[in-house]
């Protein structure tokens, strides 16, 4: 059976990580646990952007161990902003098991970022919890058309 595929920051590609995610998190005991991601992509499409906006992204956010998604990007505490050219290629690109490619998705991201087109802002979670979302890149990349 072929997987759905979405086009890249569309609103249903959004609803399809927003899924994922709430399902890699939903026999994890959260209690406790506040954390925020958020990503914003500069320079979509028209199409993809958000009324009143000139970019697209997505957020989740665990307050006390109540995760919330949602389809705009987001003040966080860990923040990544990158130029939608930059990000579209690397968003299909599945990492897990080849070598070559994350190479090759690290040298993109270093380029980028001396050139002001993606930027981490923030810290990664330190919470044990939330591990298994470590994959869920490879995931979204399987599902972005």
């Amino acid at each position: 059976m072929t997987e759905a595929r979405y086009e890249f920051a569309s609103p249903a590609w959004l609803a399809a990580i927003g899924a994922l995610v709430a399902e890699r998190l939903a026999d994890v005991d959260l209690s406790g646990v506040t954390f925020s991601f958020s990503e914003e992509f500069t320079d979509p499409p028209a199409h993809l952007r958000r009324p009143g906006h000139d970019t697209v992204g997505w957020h989740y956010r665990i307050t006390d161990g109540v995760l919330e998604i949602g389809g705009e990007p987001v003040d966080a505490d860990l923040k990544v902003v990158a130029d939608y050219a930059t990000i579209l290629p690397l968003s299909r690109t599945v990492l897990e098991g080849d070598d070559g490619a994350a190479r090759a998705a690290a040298a993109v991201v270093a380029e980028a970022e001396a050139a002001g087109r993606y930027r981490r802002e923030g810290r990664p979670p330190r919470w044990p919890q939330l591990a298994g979302l470590a994959g869920v890149h490879d995931d979204i990349a399987r599902l972005t058309s």
